[in-house]
């Protein structure tokens, strides 16, 4: 008999659920899951998925992403037509931050020499030195510059949050970026990378690794959003985890499933790390 020449196999979100159950032998024989059981299983998979990101680095999970360098927003000013200002934070333009008449104003833009369009409300304004990302994506790493006036990469030291705002206590400094800060903020919101110090030339990319969520489950019949090694993983967790709403289930049947997850997880996790090769040659 020939093999399949196949390698498509894949599982759905009631599939996962299903299974799962069958392990906690909690389904009688030829009958099935019932909507309630169903729909708890699907919202137990999501919070499972959710956090595997946080867990260990996935490879698969990783996307590359190009984005060039952004010419800020600038406006002139609201009293004197020959002074100009430059945003320094995304924002939507309201009375309260207009320049220079808006009392919130001055945490938003600075004093610049180029050119500008009159002021207008309701409009986004754009920084140079902060760059929109996805509210999908988890956090970044390995993130570099490249100016196309030397085509050299520049690698970016990431700071946190403090440390990213003692180093930019002066706003006005601009230069070739070498720091960055990825704030990260709620699921429903694109999160931010600030670079520092703020470009002086924007002849140029970022380039950084992304590294989003797993897709959401809306649908039983959703395929999941993982590698074919992890659904054993899956199976076994969302088999532990719902076995605390079965009173039948015993300790040691638990303890069970939880050493089996553990390991699938430490198996799938091999295939999803980097290797590399090192090489020694004599002085």
């Amino acid at each position: 008999m020939t093999t399949s020449n196949s390698f498509d196999f894949n599982l759905n979100a009631q599939q996962i659920v299903e299974d799962a159950h069958s392990k906690l032998n909690v389904i009688g024989l030829g009958k099935s899951l019932t909507a309630s059981q169903l729909s708890k299983g699907i919202r137990a998979l999501n919070v499972i998925i959710k956090k595997k990101p946080g867990l260990i680095q996935k490879i698969w999970g990783t996307t590359r992403v190009v984005t060039a360098l952004q010419s800020p927003t600038i406006w002139e000013d609201s009293a004197d037509a020959t002074k100009y200002w430059e945003a320094i934070l995304p924002h939507t333009t309201s009375s309260d931050n207009r320049p220079t008449s808006g009392d919130q104003y001055i945490a938003y833009y600075k004093s610049t020499s180029s050119s500008g369009i009159a002021w207008a409300s309701d409009q986004s304004a754009v920084s140079k030195s902060v760059y929109t990302v996805d509210s999908s994506i988890v956090d970044i790493e390995n993130v570099h510059l490249i100016l196309e006036s030397n085509r050299q990469q520049t690698d970016l030291e990431r700071l946190s949050r403090s440390e990213f705002n003692k180093a930019k206590k002066d706003k006005t400094i601009e230069g070739t970026p070498s720091k960055f800060y990825f704030e990260r903020l709620n699921n429903s919101s694109n999160s931010y990378i600030h670079i520092y110090p703020s470009p002086n030339d924007l002849n140029g990319v970022i380039i950084y690794d992304a590294i989003k969520y797993p897709q959401d489950i809306d649908s039983q019949l959703n395929d999941i959003d993982f590698p074919q090694e992890w659904y054993s993983t899956l199976i076994y967790e969302l088999a532990y985890n719902l076995s605390f709403d079965y009173p039948a289930v015993s300790a040691q049947k638990r303890q069970e499933l939880k050493i089996e997850f553990i390991e699938s997880q430490e198996n799938a996790s091999v295939l999803d790390e980097e290797s590399g090769s090192v090489f020694f040659s004599p002085g």
